[in-house]
């Protein structure tokens, strides 16, 4: 999972998760959310987002939402107007492209990444997608939803967009493992002292294995809540 600082709110969080059963998350994360650490914080009514990934794309999900590089996100749901699921292939197409030539200026460049989970039938306000953002620059994300708002599905077919939860990852789990240059190079070095024995045996510096990757399944649900 992820905890995220609220920009918005000096004294909230946002938690992320996601669980390969649906009902892990109502009889654990729940459970925890009830518990004695978190018995400080008042949830924040409207801001639950919960959704589903379909199977090819689980593995590139986690590996998104785990990067250590990217510490903003920003999520928001989105509902769209009726109109949009009467368009023909065709059509329909057409807006999907425009508004993927926008979104690949960012993601090519490799300044924004993004997740999108569904959640028809599983939203309490009927919303459509969730939709997750994460920069290593809040600027690059906010200029990437600029550019989104000329393209005609958005400015056309788009009822409802947000709440919207802007946050900064303070903990997350797995933490990424650290490139090998990076552990070198925080690797002590070897210390002699003057006075010990020239036969004395060298110590053995101790290492720490990297966290396993989460395992994916065919599908895959995630939660993200805002505490305050």
């Amino acid at each position: 999972g992820v905890i995220y600082g609220d920009a918005n709110d000096h004294r909230g969080i946002g938690l992320l998760t996601w669980a390969k059963d649906p009902a892990d998350i109502l009889e654990n994360v729940h459970a925890l959310l009830g518990g004695k650490r978190f018995s400080a914080l008042t949830p924040r009514p409207g801001w639950v987002m919960f959704g589903r990934v379909s199977g090819d794309s689980v593995d590139a999900t986690v590996d998104t939402l785990l990067r250590s590089d990217q510490r903003w996100g920003v999520w928001y749901p989105v509902r769209n107007k009726p109109e949009w699921g009467s368009l023909d292939e065709t059509a329909r197409g057409a807006a999907q492209r425009e508004h993927g030539k926008v979104a690949k200026k960012f993601t090519s460049a490799d300044k924004v990444s993004y997740v999108r989970l569904s959640c028809h039938g599983i939203d309490p306000e009927d919303n459509d997608h969730i939709f997750g953002l994460t920069a290593a620059s809040l600027t690059d994300i906010s200029l990437l939803q600029e550019a989104m708002r000329g393209t005609s599905q958005i400015a056309n077919y788009v009822e409802k967009m947000g709440p919207v939860f802007v946050g900064r990852k303070v903990w997350q789990n797995p933490e990424p493992a650290k490139p090998e240059s990076e552990e070198a190079a925080e690797e002590p070095a070897d210390e002699v002292k003057e006075d010990s024995p020239a036969d004395a045996p060298e110590e053995a510096a101790a290492t720490e294995d990297a966290p396993e990757s989460t395992e994916a399944s065919d599908e895959n649900d995630t939660a993200a809540s805002d505490e305050s």
